[in-house]
């Protein structure tokens, strides 16, 4: 069953849905929770043999902010898109809601 409530912590990159979770997203919360950082945030979608597809691209998001992401719309049922997440910045923590 696909987890759509993320805490995400550090500089890797997470899948935050998987190919076949078949869920349907339109909308996507981004919270910078950090005490003291700004963070920068690339969401995508990728699926295997066609690559990946930003959705959001380096967008800065400020301490105690959240940016709200609507009008998602991708396939995410077997064998199609996964959504990934990749943070950059000094200790980042995001939270993420899929709805």
């Amino acid at each position: 069953m696909a987890t759509l409530h993320h805490n995400i912590s550090g500089t890797t990159t997470a899948q935050l849905l998987a190919a076949g979770d078949a869920k349907r997203v339109s909308k996507i919360s981004l919270c910078n929770t950090s005490s003291s950082n700004s963070v920068s945030i690339d969401l995508y979608i990728e699926k295997v043999g066609l690559g990946k597809f930003n959705l959001l691209d380096s967008l800065a998001i400020p301490t105690g902010t959240t940016f709200i992401y609507e009008g998602v719309s991708f396939n995410n049922s077997k064998g199609e898109f996964g959504l990934y997440i990749t943070c950059t910045g000094t200790s980042p923590l995001v939270d993420v809601i899929i709805s």
